[in-house]
């Protein structure tokens, strides 16, 4: 696979030191996928999604960088009605969506492995006026998102959320809920609502005989407690109404969600916290192309 003109995007954070060594890693390999590259580096937020308003040259795009710069990415890709291929080389903390596309963490693997891979296309979820890959999530999630160690996070990685999760685990906040799925509706009280399109969260594969974001559907798991058992029941992606305990857990597939209530709560979308409920919730159908890692190639 050999593309005529490519662009890189990358953003270098505060406290990233690295990611000019990531970067370097996956140069060489890079220039064999394409005859061009070009190499852009974000200066802020907002500075990937502006750019994407000039890629009519370019006939694939490479991102180096964690599920929020992905995010950035398709989110520039969706308002522009853009449609060339991706490339994701993992390079933030959870890299979930390129778990699902069976793309190696390391970074001369990832790139090396570009030109055995194959483009497929992948449904993504419409939040409102925003276009998500992976989850959208309210509750749980957005706790321990926000009461991690964030003052660590490049150095700690995973671990600066391992406090949070049990302080938060430990204490969950119940609220009242109320939502509506492809006709139907569900209300009570609860931890978490869940929403999910990929195959991977927190760096946990799911199932994939029925979870996948190519099946035009979307799950919903609704928690209603925060006990490690029924954690992991969402993390095995449990779809066997006989093995579910709904007093403590409930899950459904639609194409289209209304969160109707909390109202005014924090919305964690793919690791990003700046949208808040009520939310509707709408399936893109084969929206986004990706190069995708066969499984006996990973």
């Amino acid at each position: 696979m050999k593309f005529d003109r490519a662009i890189l995007f990358y953003h270098k954070g505060s406290g990233d030191d690295d990611i000019d060594k990531k970067l370097n890693a996956s140069l060489t390999n890079l220039c064999h996928l394409c005859q061009e590259l070009v190499i852009y580096e974000s200066k802020k937020r907002g500075d990937i999604k502006e750019k994407c308003k000039n890629l009519d040259n370019f006939d694939i795009v490479i991102i180096l960088g964690g599920d929020g710069t992905v995010f950035e990415l398709i989110n520039g890709m969706y308002e522009n009605n853009i449609d060339i291929p991706i490339a994701i080389l993992p390079g933030g903390t959870f890299n979930d969506f390129s778990k699902t596309l069976n793309i190696s963490e390391d970074l001369f693997e990832a790139s090396n492995s570009f030109k055995d891979a194959e483009i497929e296309r992948y449904d993504a979820m419409l939040l409102n006026n925003t276009a998500v890959l992976n989850f959208v999530a309210l509750g749980l999630p957005v706790n321990i998102a926000l009461n991690k160690d964030e003052e660590n996070k490049q150095s700690l990685g995973i671990l600066s959320y391992v406090k949070s999760f049990f302080e938060n685990t430990s204490n969950p906040e119940l609220f009242d809920y109320e939502l509506e799925y492809d006709g139907k509706s569900s209300k009570g009280r609860c931890t978490m609502i869940l929403v999910l399109n990929g195959k991977s969260i927190v760096n946990v594969k799911l199932d994939d005989s029925f979870q996948s974001p190519q099946d035009a559907k979307l799950n919903i798991y609704i928690l209603k407690d925060s006990s490690f058992a029924t954690i992991a029941e969402v993390f095995n992606a449990v779809k066997n109404d006989d093995l579910i305990d709904k007093d403590k857990l409930e899950y459904h597939e639609a194409k289209n969600i209304k969160i109707i209530s909390p109202k005014d709560n924090k919305l964690d979308t793919d690791g990003e916290l700046f949208l808040k409920s009520p939310a509707d919730i709408k399936i893109l159908e084969n929206r986004f192309r990706f190069l995708t890692i066969k499984k006996n190639r990973a």
